[in-house]
């Protein structure tokens, strides 16, 4: 029998648009990043009111990125 591999995590990092008018009123989340590990490669994500900076392969890769984009805006 055939061993099952293991599957490798990647990190999605999400920018959510706090002031959007069609986001749920029982969200109370403050800060417009967002990181996600994510097992699978068929999940397609997509709302109006946030958007998908990148994919990564650490968590550290995807903090990283965040503190730069962080830099650019202001």
């Amino acid at each position: 029998m055939a061993r099952a591999q293991k599957v490798k995590p990647h990190f999605i990092v999400f920018y959510h648009d706090l002031k959007h008018p069609l986001r749920e009123p029982w969200n109370t989340r403050t800060t417009p990043y967002e990181i996600w590990k994510e097992y699978h490669d068929d999940i397609i994500f997509d709302a109006p009111y946030y958007s998908i900076l990148g994919y990564f392969d650490t968590r550290q890769e995807a903090k990283q990125f965040v503190q730069q984009h962080k830099l650019q805006e202001v």
